[in-house]
């Protein structure tokens, strides 16, 4: 009779809560959560996403770590145990973590793009580009197109993605940003090839940087002038938006995008626990750091956003002829900070 090889396990129990922290904190909990705090009534759609974390989220991902840890398998032969005929759900989502894998890749590759281009002097998304006159080439103009939208905005479509006027128009293959995928697939490559022997090691670092910035980015944005305008909106609360069903939906879509249930992610994770591990304690603590760094996110990109709108709201006042160091209220005429903040968000 075959005997079954053995599972590795992690080498401890940090390395088990990170790699957990490492897969459920992601760009779902930077951007998308406060982007649905800004549609959904602000802080009062902190009630139904706290609502459907707790009958949703956290018995979702306590339920897959502990299939995983009870038959130390992947979803697909874990769920092949507990039935033959729910292989499938296993089959579905490995091919659900393959296509979110490719989606992550490509991201990863845009900030490759970007971190190649950070030691470029000035920064090319902090300035549109001259077009040189070829008659006379000590004038230069500034590109059209970069003057009627936002610098970073221009960066991002015109030489990140090197977008084309035309869906008809494919533009040929972009080489910079081939590169910069093909270095991403490299790193999960490195990253994953020992299993968790090597990705073990890994968390340590790709599950607690993002804390590191967070923390900084949010000192920062609490020394922006009218930073407070950001916050204030972000916990301002709008009670009737509870009577609206699509938020509660958007709650409860953002807890399967911020914690990443029902993509088997968490049974693989938890195949690696040992059989007698306490798993609850592990599972509490990773949907309350979700939760936390979700609102912490939130403050961070509230407060950028806030010193944008003031910027907008203070331009907006001297084009009505009004002096913006003693103008001590939020709207004045076609100037309101609530409508410009409202579209600076969305914009961004």
């Amino acid at each position: 009779m075959k005997q079954e090889q053995k599972r590795d396990t992690w080498d401890n129990k940090a390395q088990a809560l990170l790699s957990l922290i490492g897969f459920a904190v992601g760009v779902s909990n930077f951007w998308r959560f406060p982007y649905m705090c800004q549609k959904n009534g602000g802080g009062t759609f902190l009630i139904p996403y706290a609502i459907m974390t707790l009958i949703v989220g956290f018995p979702l991902a306590y339920i897959e770590l502990l299939i995983g840890q009870k038959f130390q398998k992947g979803p697909v032969l874990a769920w092949a145990a507990i039935s033959p005929y729910a292989r499938g759900i296993g089959i579905a989502s490995m091919i659900c973590c393959s296509i979110g894998s490719c989606y992550y890749a490509v991201v990863l590759g845009y900030s490759i793009f970007y971190f190649a281009n950070s030691f470029r002097a000035p920064l090319p998304w902090s300035q549109c580009p001259t077009i040189r006159n070829e008659s006379n080439f000590t004038h230069a103009k500034v590109d059209p197109e970069c003057s009627i939208t936002q610098p970073a905005v221009y960066f991002f479509y015109r030489e990140t993605l090197h977008a084309t006027h035309s869906i008809n128009d494919s533009g040929g293959i972009y080489w910079k940003l081939l590169i910069c995928l093909g270095a991403a697939w490299i790193i999960i490559y490195f990253c994953l090839m020992q299993g968790i022997k090597s990705s073990g090691k890994v968390v340590y670092v790709t599950a607690t940087v993002p804390y590191v910035f967070l923390i900084a980015f949010l000192i920062r944005g609490l020394t922006l002038p009218g930073h407070e305008n950001g916050i204030i909106e972000l916990v301002r609360p709008n009670v009737t938006a509870l009577r609206d069903p699509y938020v509660w939906k958007d709650a409860a879509v953002q807890i399967f995008y911020s914690l990443g249930g029902g993509f088997g992610a968490y049974i693989a994770l938890g195949s690696y626990n040992p059989p007698n591990m306490k798993t609850t304690k592990y599972t509490i603590s990773v949907v309350l750091i979700n939760a936390l760094t979700s609102l912490l996110a939130a403050f961070v990109v509230f407060s950028i956003l806030g010193s944008l709108a003031t910027q907008v709201f203070h331009s907006c006042l001297r084009q009505a002829n009004v002096d913006p160091t003693t103008f001590n209220g939020t709207e004045y005429g076609p100037c309101s900070m609530r409508k410009i903040l409202l579209s600076v968000s969305s914009d961004q």
